[in-house]
Order: C-alpha cells, then sequence, then structure tokens
C-alpha cells in the first residue's frame, strides 16, 4: 500500500499559493508543433454500470444532452461528428493527432467541447498519452493535465475515458476536481465507467459544476442493442426531466438518424452545458489577450 500512498503525501504540499504561478505559466506554453503518434483506442473495457445519483424532476418538456466520446484518432471518421446537431457536445482525446482539430472546428460551430482525459481502468495494456494513474506524483498529474489544457484550449469541460480504477479512489478524485476548479471556468462529466465511481460526489463537494452520464449508447454494437439504449435514454428523460449520453465515433451515422426523432417523441436535444446548475464562468484560454467569457446557460425553471 506504501508506494500507492507515498504520491499523495505531497497533496497539502502541492494545494498551495504557488500553484496559481504554476497555471500562470502554464497558460504561457505554447502547444508542441510535432504530431504525436497513431495509438490504438481500447474501448473494450466501458462498462454500462447502473446510475446512483438521481437529477432532480424539471418541469416541461423532457431534455436529453449527448456527448460523443473518443474523439481524435480517425479524422475522416471523427469529422462526421461535426455535421450532428449543434447541441451535441464532443469530447477529445488531447493525446490523440487529430483531436485539437476536431476541438478546433467543433468550438467555432458553438459546440460544447470536453478533454476527454484518460484515467487508469482495469486494463492498463494500451493506456493513451497523458493518463493518470495512481503511481505518479503529484507533480506528474500536475503537467499531464497541463499539456491537456494547452492542446484543448476550447475546453469548457473534462470528462473521463476510461478511468474505472481512479474515479473509483477518493483521494485521488479528491486531488483532481481541486485542480479542476483552480483552473477556473471548467465543469466535470463523469461517464460512470465503474458504478464505485465517486467522481460525482466528490466534484460536488469541492464546489466544482458537474454533470453526470446515464446511458451508454453503443455499448453494444449491434443495432437492436443501440436502439435499446436508446429507448431507455428516453425513458429516463422522461421520468427524471433530463438525461445524458455518451456514444462513440463507430455509431455517428446510426446515432444521426435517431437523433432526427427527438422532437417527435417529445424530448429535446439541448447542450451539455444547459444541464448545469445556473453559473457564469470565465475561462482563460491563452489563445487570446483576453479572457473568454463564458456563460453556462441556466436549466429552465
Amino acid at each position: 500500500m506504501m508506494p500507492i500512498l507515498l504520491p499523495w503525501l505531497s497533496w497539502l504540499m502541492w494545494m498551495s499559493p504557488l500553484a496559481s504561478d504554476q497555471v500562470a505559466a502554464r497558460q504561457e506554453q505554447k502547444v508542441a508543433t510535432s504530431e504525436p503518434p497513431v495509438y490504438r483506442l481500447d474501448t473494450s473495457t466501458i462498462t454500462r454500470p447502473d446510475h446512483l445519483i438521481q437529477p432532480a424532476r424539471r418541469p416541461g418538456q423532457a431534455q436529453v444532452a449527448v456527448v460523443i466520446d473518443d474523439l481524435g484518432h480517425n479524422f475522416s471518421r471523427d469529422a462526421m461528428a461535426l455535421q450532428l446537431p449543434e447541441a451535441v457536445a464532443l469530447a477529445v482525446l488531447p493525446g490523440s493527432p487529430a483531436g485539437p482539430k476536431i476541438a478546433e472546428m467543433g468550438a467555432k460551430q458553438g459546440r460544447s467541447i470536453l478533454i476527454h482525459l484518460p484515467m487508469q481502468g482495469e486494463d492498463m495494456g494500451n493506456t493513451e498519452p497523458g493518463t493518470l494513474t495512481m503511481g505518479m506524483s503529484m507533480s506528474e498529474w500536475q503537467q499531464h493535465l497541463a499539456d491537456a489544457l494547452i492542446a484543448v484550449p476550447q475546453a469548457t469541460g473534462i470528462n473521463n475515458h476510461q478511468g474505472s480504477v481512479l474515479t473509483a479512489e477518493p483521494l485521488a478524485m479528491q486531488w483532481l476536481m481541486q485542480a479542476i476548479k483552480q483552473e477556473g471556468g471548467l465543469f466535470f462529466l463523469d461517464s460512470r465507467t465503474t458504478s464505485e465511481s465517486v467522481a460525482y460526489r466528490t466534484a460536488r463537494r469541492t464546489g466544482l459544476p458537474v454533470l453526470s452520464r446515464r446511458v451508454f449508447l453503443d455499448h453494444e454494437t449491434e443495432e437492436p442493442a443501440m436502439q435499446a439504449a436508446f429507448d431507455e435514454w428516453i425513458r429516463l428523460a422522461r421520468r427524471e426531466g433530463q438525461a445524458i449520453a455518451i456514444a462513440h465515433p463507430h455509431s455517428l451515422e446510426w446515432l444521426a438518424g435517431r437523433l432526427s426523432t427527438l422532437e417527435s417523441q417529445g424530448v429535446t436535444l439541448v447542450p451539455l452545458t444547459t444541464l448545469l446548475p445556473s453559473a457564469v464562468i470565465a475561462r482563460s484560454t491563452g489563445q487570446s489577450d483576453a479572457p473568454h467569457e463564458r456563460a453556462l446557460l441556466p436549466s429552465p425553471q
């Protein structure tokens, strides 16, 4: 246990006034110009756990939001996400070859852009560059987060890629949510790749705006299974007032056809940030002389 716990002993030392200086220094860095190598994507460990957090029901028409995960490894395939309704959010892998470009194009369309931050899962045989793990020091965690924010400066949110091990560790999530909050202008979406995740409630205790995934639309790739997941998404939205789904690049063509049926089923597709608690935040992206003001739209009352 000691080799795992030792990296966390520096946590209290890290959360000091020096951290703000380190963040400022990070914003002055430039994105590396060399293209990273292509890595094979592994989604085999994604599960579809029961959801533990029940969002409050909202009056009026049910609202749904959807995020496309795992973007950045195949530009020609992933660019199809840009043809979906602009309410669809994009979660890009920060260390992928095409991720930053997809994020830039999506942001110009007015989409919500998330950093799909790689985190330690059960299977560590095929990890993404910049994966956060339990064995890292605090300085390594900080550097990986800073690198991700530099690679995807358009991001207003972060969600976990894999992470079934890390998101179940309370101390790890405490540090991560504090680090994200300190950056300012970011929210967290718990992808819930494990039913043991403590990310959502840790973010809430930290005061970080947070959302949680309800359905994976394409965990099973056969069309009848995807349709069943889609129907469950709508059912949950009607029952609870809102529901967030995650899909992946391999199902983009199918998803485009299904999203067009939402209005006829009495469900409204909304931007992901519409489901956040009312807040107005500012985040300096380092890409211009002035910070970009971003409104996190309040949910309908």
